[in-house]
């Protein structure tokens, strides 16, 4: 009788596995296309994915294993720094409510890779979600190319946006979508390079870089091009180039912020030279007045910081820069993660922050391989200059967009010999 019950659970599984695999294609491209239309649901199909894992995988103790190997000591020392710096919090109940948040994304998210580690699509599943990825890059350009078109109308009308008499402010709607473009491109085209060949790939890379221009977006068009910048050293220079782009992004985290901070508005004269010669936008002047600011308060509490989820009690945070009464020296955020982390968790969250960022690319390096390790590179990079211009540390979209980029590459890119054995 066991044995039956024990068959019937296996046939469910399998039953399960199979139908997975059979909408993954739609899966993987709704999570592109909501991304571009509304980003902030990738927290739900992140939810989603999760409750697929542990129907699979629950009553495995290889998943439970590769569960905690994914969340990592990194990962589990910053939040338990960033519980204690609710001690000394500008709003303790606040810190702790975001510590939360971010201890269940950090369960969701792991769960979802360790499944994703566990279980590799079959091959003919994978090139179609490759496919379908590609695709849905392309979509989103056609989006944004529509939002455009109707001068901000489309988004309007599926949903996406509120209406407003303005048509720039309607434009902007596309920004969140074309960052989650910007470092989907570079892992989506080497996958469409399976599919459809070397012109694939670059049709799905011009696509999201056409996306990334034509929304408006510096920071995803900047992602991009430094993300497809770091996938090229990574394949013409080999471990070496990726070794010295890991240290270039230490080198920011841990260094730069406090050399900043010891000089008044590091950035007001390169602003104010800058802004005599070129017509720039008031949302990048606004960001330097936001990170000089930041920079002020991170010399004030440079060790221990002012507390988790602070940034927006910051003292004279809500004074507004001269000339402009709509604009605070610091809004809801530091548009910028590491200083943000720096301002609420000090050099130790700092430190701890560097100690993440080189877990998550020693782990590319030992999970993917060829060409699939240096777009994954590129895209860890993309993701990393999203999150030092745009978004809050700890937006909870962000993070899942994040999580699933990660699943969804871990389950369909070749995986190296060692994990095929």
């Amino acid at each position: 009788m066991r044995d039956t019950c024990r068959s019937c659970g296996t046939k469910r599984v399998v039953f399960v596995i199979r139908l997975f695999n059979a909408i993954m294609p739609a899966f993987a491209s709704a999570f592109v296309i909501v991304g571009v239309l509304a980003p902030r649901f990738a927290t739900v199909i992140l939810c989603v994915l999760f409750v697929e894992t542990v129907w699979r995988f629950a009553s495995e103790p290889a998943f439970r294993a590769d569960t905690r190997r994914f969340i990592g000591i990194a990962v589990l020392v910053f939040l338990a720094w960033a519980g204690v710096t609710a001690g000394w919090s500008l709003d303790p109940a606040n810190s702790l409510d975001r510590l939360g948040k971010l201890i269940l994304l950090v369960l969701l998210g792991s769960g979802c890779l360790a499944a994703a580690s566990l279980a590799p699509m079959p091959d003919r599943a994978a090139r179609c979600t490759a496919a379908a990825l590609g695709a849905a890059v392309v979509a989103g350009l056609l989006l944004i190319l529509g939002q455009r078109a109707t001068d901000g109308q489309l988004f309007v009308y599926l949903g996406a946006a509120d209406p407003h008499p303005i048509p720039d402010y309607l434009l902007r709607a596309t920004n969140k979508g074309a960052t989650v473009l910007a470092v989907v491109a570079l892992p989506a085209a080497i996958l469409s390079a399976r599919v459809g060949g070397l012109g694939a790939a670059w049709a799905v890379f011009l696509a999201g870089l056409a996306a990334a221009a034509l929304s408006g977006s510096t920071a995803a068009l900047a992602a991009l091009v430094v993300g497809a910048l770091a996938t090229a050293l990574s394949h013409f220079g080999g471990r070496r180039a990726r070794r010295l782009i890991v240290a270039a992004v230490l080198v920011g985290i841990l260094l730069a912020p406090p050399l900043l901070a010891t000089v008044p508005a590091p950035l007001g004269s390169a602003r104010d030279a800058v802004a005599q010669r070129i017509d720039l936008p008031w949302s990048l002047l606004h960001r330097t007045y936001i990170y000089d600011f930041t920079l002020a308060r991170i010399a004030e509490r440079p060790i221990l910081g002012w507390g988790l989820d602070a940034v927006s009690r910051l003292p004279g945070g809500q004074d507004t820069v001269p000339g402009h009464p709509d604009a605070p020296y610091l809004p809801r955020h530091a548009h910028n993660l590491v200083l943000q982390v720096w301002v609420e968790l000090g050099a130790v969250g700092a430190l701890l922050l560097a100690w993440f960022a080189w877990s998550v690319f020693r782990g590319i390096e030992r999970r993917f391989v060829g060409a699939m390790r240096d777009a994954m590179t590129g895209g860890a990079l993309a993701f990393a200059v999203v999150s030092v211009l745009s978004y809050a540390a700890y937006a909870s979209w962000w993070i899942a967009t994040g999580f699933l980029l990660a699943a969804f590459m871990l389950r369909l890119a070749p995986r190296p010999i060692r994990d095929q054995a």
